[in-house]
């Protein structure tokens, strides 16, 4: 079973990405065609939200399929029947192989945690921050900049 502590974690780690690809997403675009049989370019599409309303359905079904397999079939962690075993030899959140660092001892995991908790928090806080002025405003950059 998982600690609060590293349900916590795996709760706030999220973010990170949807931040970056926020703001990826006004610098850089890919090229081509996001449906060729719609006529969609990448190049087309709004930023932000808005740029939901320009997929196709059957996109917005692939992509939340996909998002469906990851989440249940690709880099499986739990062994066995729902809520899963953990497999032996292994810690919760084990999930990087030999380049997943173990912190010895209590006070630096301590502290390491509460870094990342509170950079995951940061990051939460960035993206509500960018949806918000995006719903309001139609841009998540503020003006002037």
């Amino acid at each position: 079973m998982t600690s609060a502590a590293e349900l916590a974690w795996a709760c706030h780690s999220r973010p990170y990405p949807d931040f970056a690809g926020y703001i990826a997403q006004t610098c850089w675009r890919w090229p081509g065609y996001l449906s060729t049989s719609a006529d969609i370019k990448f190049a087309d599409l709004p930023n932000g939200i808005l740029a939901l309303k320009s997929v196709p359905p059957l996109g917005l079904f692939q992509i939340l399929a996909f998002i469906g397999l990851m989440e249940t079939q690709t880099w499986r962690f739990l062994d066995g029947s729902w809520p899963g075993e953990v497999p032996g030899g292994k810690a919760p959140g084990d999930v990087a192989g030999d380049f997943w660092v173990r912190y010895s001892d209590p006070e630096e995991k301590a502290y390491k945690l509460n870094i990342e908790l509170n950079n995951g928090r940061a990051a939460m806080l960035g993206i509500t921050g960018m949806l918000m002025h995006d719903h309001l405003t139609g841009s998540w950059v503020p003006p002037g900049f």
